[in-house]
């Protein structure tokens, strides 16, 4: 750090090379938001002494008339997962927005381990690792119901 011991007289603003390196751009569609989605919420209640979550997930209807996923809620009244819950439910409608295959996210979810509770059993599923992957088995739940949808839509 230098320090200044004149008084200030002059100044000029330090112009930027004129070769800079490109910045990428991440491909993103960005879809136009219809005024009104259909989706659905999941009730996650885990055994812990945690209030209920609520995750809802909103489906656009694509150029083909099939069901595709475009952004995910989770609501929860304790505070002390609003950020990474804002975190995660971001970015995972950021993967949909963008398209392709989405079906690995309900997956790497899923195997995301609570380290503070350890898991437990779901009815209907088994051992589920904790919150995060139990919105991971909500997701994987809403992609079969969507497939299916879809699969009846091309009969």
């Amino acid at each position: 750090m230098q320090k200044i011991t004149q008084k200030i007289t002059n100044y000029a603003v330090k112009q930027q090379p004129a070769e800079q390196p490109a910045v990428q751009k991440a491909l993103v569609i960005n879809y136009k938001r219809d005024t009104e989605l259909s989706g659905v919420t999941y009730k996650i209640k885990p055994p812990q002494d945690v209030p209920a979550m609520y995750v809802t997930i909103n489906d656009r209807i694509d150029e083909n008339g099939h069901k595709v996923p475009y952004e995910i809620f989770v609501n929860c009244r304790h505070m002390e997962h609003f950020q990474w819950v804002a975190a995660l439910t971001r970015i995972i409608s950021a993967i949909f927005r963008k398209g392709g295959n989405i079906n690995f996210i309900a997956g790497e979810l899923q195997n995301i381990f609570d380290p503070k509770d350890g898991g437990y059993f779901k009815k209907g599923h088994g051992l589920c690792n904790g919150l995060v992957a139990e919105i991971g088995i909500v997701l994987q739940q809403h992609f079969d119901a969507i497939e299916l949808f879809n699969s009846n839509l091309e009969k």
